[in-house]
């Protein structure tokens, strides 16, 4: 026996129902509606409380009861815009939606603008060639060898304050021995 549709229940039907416990066993409660706390139709069945308060899905119609509407609830649909029933419509009917454009993680990157015409450093520079490299970032890299506990950027803000590497140097073993 098919499960029945929404638009044949409502408050005062008999029904059989399964209760939440009961949906291993499939044992069947029957009574009357008092609510219905599903809109629209189910798979598994409406989800209704009858009138002694016990809550679970309808499966059938009572005996006695045959598939037409109840005559003494008000057709409840009518009162509500269709608008709040469309997520039961099959998708499959509807119009495809433009294909979707295709972006990488690079149309996210944000480039950050010049400063008055300097050009931007390259972020990502090869560490270990000195290939096209000044004189302060090979310096800069063989103290941050020679002094590896040290923040790389604490090492190039000491290189720009001292006149020559030598100057740098002592700084840094001073601050390593304290």
């Amino acid at each position: 026996m098919s499960i029945p549709r929404a638009v044949f229940l409502g408050p005062g039907t008999a029904v059989n129902i399964v209760l939440k416990a009961d949906q291993g066993s499939g044992r069947l409660t029957t009574g009357k509606i008092k609510d219905l706390l599903t809109r629209g139709d189910h798979p598994r069945g409406i989800k209704v409380r009858l009138e002694d308060g016990q809550i679970g899905r309808v499966q059938s119609l009572a005996n006695g009861s045959s598939l037409v509407a109840p005559e003494n609830v008000p057709n409840q649909s009518s009162s509500k815009s269709l608008h709040e029933f469309k997520f039961q419509e099959d998708i499959r009917n509807q119009p495809q939606p433009p294909p979707a454009i295709e972006r990488s993680l690079e149309d996210y990157i944000k480039i950050k603008p010049t400063k008055k015409g300097k050009p931007i450093k390259a972020q990502a520079e090869d560490v270990s060639g000195c290939s096209g490299s000044s004189h302060g970032e090979v310096l800069q890299r063989s103290l941050e060898k020679e002094f590896p506990s040290m923040d790389s950027s604490l090492i190039a803000a000491i290189l720009s304050d001292s006149d020559d590497a030598n100057g740098a140097r002592s700084i840094l073993q001073a601050l390593t021995k304290s």
